[in-house]
This record gives structure tokens, sequence and C-alpha cells, in this order.
């Protein structure tokens, strides 16, 4: 991801906001408002996961290189999880949220592999971390990024 120099801009202005000592540092604890203010709304558990990335060793704040560096981690990450969610939105053609052995095997067809009763159970088995039988988004996710 590269920035625009309208967003750095921005970045640099919201972080100068939030830079109360002038000394090139933001406490941590203002990491969800600073987000917010730049336009990114983000849950508590992703924000939580952020804090640990622009604050690794605890310091209690971080610099604008390390928040534009988890900025960039977190942009890429969205985008890798949405590439995800429209592979396995193929997959699961009902909507249901699960892929089942036979939904599986019918878009593996319509990408041109033809695959066994079998080998679609295989795939299914091995994904299936819960063992209801079908695989779950984050059991996609998992078996597809242990195959990359």
């Amino acid at each position: 991801m590269d920035f625009e120099q309208d967003q750095i801009d921005l970045l640099n202005l919201v972080f100068s906001k939030f830079d109360k000592s002038g000394k090139g540092k933001v406490a941590t604890r203002h990491l969800g408002q600073v987000l917010e203010e730049i336009g990114q709304t983000l849950s508590h558990s992703e924000v939580a996961e952020m804090m640990k990335e622009v604050d690794k060793d605890n310091r209690g704040y971080f610099d604008l290189p390390t928040f534009l560096s988890a900025l960039i981690n977190m942009t890429n990450r969205k985008q890798v999880e949405e590439a995800f969610k429209a592979v396995f939105d193929e997959f699961d053609r009902d909507g249901s949220g699960y892929i089942s052995t036979s939904e599986f095997r019918k878009a593996m067809k319509r990408m041109g592999e033809k695959i066994s009763k079998k080998e679609a159970e295989d795939f299914v088995r091995a994904a299936d971390e819960s063992g209801d039988g079908k695989v779950s988004f984050d059991e996609f996710v998992k078996t597809m990024a242990n195959k990359m």
C-alpha cells in the first residue's frame, strides 16, 4: 500500500493532534481514536491486535513510522481476508457459511478440476477442525494458508 500525499498530510495532522508532548509519540491508549480520526473503524479486538503491533515492547506509546507500518499490515491483512472470503463464497454457493463435501466437489468442477467424492470428503475431513462435517470460513483460511 502506498500513501498519496493528501493521505500522508492527514496522517501527520491527526498524529500531531494526539502527540501531546510534541516528541513524535502518541500514547498507545489513543490508538483507537487515531484510527477513527483517519476513518478506520475497527472492532475492539482489531484495535487490541494493532496495539500489540505498534507497542511491541510495552513502552506505552508509538511513533508515526511504527503506526504507518502497522496500518499497512492491517490493510494488507484485510485485503487478503477479502480475497479469501471471495474464494470461500465461490465454494459456499448456498450462503450457509460452510462448505459441504458436495459444494466443494461442485466448485472444483466449475474450476475445471474433476475430483472424486472421496477426494472431496478427504479435503473436508482434513480442513474440518470442529468435526461437524463441513468447513467454516476460519477452517478454510487455515487450510489454504497452510497450503501456501
